[in-house]
């Protein structure tokens, strides 16, 4: 039981993100839904809604790699 759950444990260890998820992702130049995500980010920080900025960076990771490849 306990081998398994080690295994289980390091198969996923070995995938993760291959961004620093400590940094908020960036807007890609030109394109429309970075910059309206961005600006929602932007809008919900300064609101010291740090909720609201952590579901755009979400959203943005999210875009970064359905339309940008990332």
């Amino acid at each position: 039981m306990r081998e398994a759950r080690e295994r289980r444990t390091d198969a996923h260890a070995a995938v993760g993100p291959s961004y620093d998820v400590s940094r908020p992702p960036l807007p890609v130049a030109g394109c429309e839904t970075c910059r309206e995500l961005a600006e929602r980010r932007a809008a919900a920080r300064a609101a010291f809604d740090y909720s609201a900025v952590g579901d755009a960076n979400v959203l943005m990771r999210s875009h970064h790699r359905l339309d940008h490849g990332a």
